[in-house]
């Protein structure tokens, strides 16, 4: 009975939105980068049934491959604006590779569907996810290990969980590093990408001194897959990354984290020093 009251209360809201002013009702369409009006997939229609998302399908997709695969790749874009006063909003990149997933009991009704796991974050640039996600050839990258994939340019340790929320009928997934004070949120309904709202609060001496402050953001998380995130970052064989290697890479990213946290002094301004603003350290 809830459902069908939450159900009928979204379309009378959207019904209300139908009677305001075109030049103000901003939800029905969007502009493309050629100044062309698309519909907003969905609107102005019933909301899909719980389970399916506005495209039809369905909204453990993402889920289940976890579930299956053991790990999940994720290519986020986004933008950050920092708190100073002189600061101005700039792009940023970053690809996670999450694994060591543990699942909730769900199979036998009494668990909501749900997973908690550890990530690393595998430095890109913007050049490069704009040109994956743009379907264009990737830059050529400097030889550098596998294992640098990950520290170099300062990686980051996070966890991550995520659950249904019938509420939302969607996954609602929360993402946070070890050490640092990032965090972000994203609500999962089996597309291909779900938008995100990154930050961080208070003070973060891990970044160059202009990012010593908090910062606010909007982002994309786009699923990706194995063979993607092996061409993004540059390694020859994506069987590498599996999720049997994923605990070798996490351990190592996670005591440098730590290692940083415990030499703070030293590390702050060689970090600093020389890394491409385009690259950075979510944490």
């Amino acid at each position: 009975m809830l459902r069908y009251l939450l159900a009928a209360a979204i379309i009378g809201i959207r019904s209300v939105a139908t009677d305001l002013p075109a030049s103000i009702d901003c939800r029905a369409r969007y502009l493309d980068d050629s100044g062309t009006s698309i519909p907003i997939p969905g609107y102005n229609e019933p909301p899909p049934p719980i389970g399916k998302n506005v495209d039809g399908g369905d909204v453990s997709t993402n889920f289940s491959n976890a579930y299956y695969q053991k790990q999940i790749f994720f290519l986020v874009m986004g933008t950050f604006l920092y708190e100073q006063p002189a600061s101005k909003a700039k792009p940023v990149a970053g690809l996670l590779w999450c694994s060591d997933l543990t699942f909730t009991n769900f199979q036998d009704g009494k668990q909501d569907m749900g997973y908690v796991g550890k990530c690393v974050h595998g430095v890109v640039s913007n050049e490069e996810a704009s040109a994956f996600i743009n379907g264009q050839t990737l830059p050529a990258a400097e030889p550098t290990s596998f294992l640098n994939k990950f520290l170099d340019g300062g990686g980051a340790a996070q966890m991550i969980s995520s659950v249904f929320s019938y509420s939302s009928n969607a996954f609602d997934t929360l993402m946070h590093t070890n050490t640092g004070t990032y965090r972000v949120r994203f609500l999962d309904d089996g597309q291909s990408s779900s938008p995100g709202m990154p930050m961080v609060h208070g003070q973060n001496d891990n970044h160059t001194p202009e990012e010593l402050s908090s910062f606010a953001g909007v982002s994309r998380f786009n699923f990706i897959t194995p063979d993607d995130a092996a061409a993004i970052l540059h390694i020859d064989d994506p069987s590498d990354l599996n999720s049997e290697a994923f605990d070798g890479v996490y351990e190592q990213v996670w005591n440098a984290n730590h290692n940083d946290n415990v030499n703070m002094g030293s590390t702050k301004s060689s970090k600093g020093k020389g890394r491409k603003e385009e690259r950075t350290r979510f944490d």
